[in-house]
């Protein structure tokens, strides 16, 4: 009996959701694959599972952090000269356009991704119980009537501007935000900024841009994934915030119904915040 396999060509062929995995093995002769998936509550974190022939299949998180596309690339010398796993993590924006949330992501937040370099020391992968993650350290929401903005110029929305912890300086600290909002008339062309303030109210860095382009003046809910603070090592942050400001172009105005800001601190592996 036989069978037919059928790819059809005239779509895209990548699917995001899952990544092509990367497999190695040990000096011991224990054989791992790692990948990342957004299904199944996953949401972007990173496995590895191992398929060593006669052993357990034992799947073990190493980074709890969502990294959206990010597919597995690892230094291969280093597993086999120092038997440690060895990769460079950093969140990705899908190639696949046609996911939901690819149409309704800040593109520019992507260009202020962070990154880091994952090392496991592979003779004590059975003893993992602790990997990265990304911990929530403030957050504020839209509060009051649903404000509408006619205004050409960038004005502050009147969403809780969200204090960034002082005490958290010189680490790496990021935000993340998902608000909703429509133009008035379907002429007009509304964008909305997330950004950094210091105490006095001057812009320190724009986080992420949402443009809302003429022909529909439906609303919209726009996300940005986790998205570096500028910041250094003698940075004060004290009195620094996060908040959005919108601007509308093309006559009409621009509504927003609701919205969030999270600020949160990468932590590493050993429970720390990383620097």
């Amino acid at each position: 009996m036989g069978w037919t396999y059928k790819m059809p060509l005239d779509v895209s062929l990548v699917n995001a959701e899952v990544a092509r995995p990367g497999v190695f093995c040990t000096s011991d002769d224990r054989a791992f694959i790692i990948y990342r998936m957004n299904r199944d509550r996953l949401r972007g974190a990173v496995h590895i599972l191992e398929v060593t022939p006669g052993a357990e299949r034992t799947d073990t998180p190493i980074c709890a952090i969502d990294l959206h596309a990010w597919e597995p690339s690892f230094d291969s010398r280093a597993i086999r000269d120092r038997g440690e796993l060895h990769m460079l993590l950093t969140p990705c924006k899908s190639p696949d356009a046609a996911l939901a949330e690819n149409k309704n992501v800040s593109d520019t937040a992507w260009t202020r991704e962070w990154l880091g370099v994952l090392s496991i020391d592979l003779t004590n992968v059975d003893e993992i119980s602790t990997v990265p993650r990304i911990e929530p350290v403030e957050g504020g929401a839209l509060s009051g009537a649903a404000p509408t903005f006619t205004n050409p110029s960038f004005s502050d929305v009147s969403l809780q501007a969200v204090p960034i912890p002082g005490d958290y300086a010189g680490h790496q600290l990021l935000a993340r935000s998902t608000v909703r909002a429509n133009v008035t008339r379907i002429t007009s062309t509304g964008r909305l900024r997330l950004q950094q303030k210091n105490s006095n109210g001057q812009l320190v860095g724009t986080l992420a841009e949402h443009t809302l382009l003429p022909g529909s003046t439906g609303s919209r809910i726009s996300w940005s994934p986790w998205t570096s603070l500028t910041f250094n090592e003698a940075a004060n942050l004290n009195g620094q915030y996060v908040n959005y400001s919108a601007q509308v172009s093309g006559g009409g105005g621009l509504r927003v119904t609701a919205g969030s800001v999270e600020i949160g601190v990468l932590v590493d592996a050993d429970g720390s915040p990383a620097r």
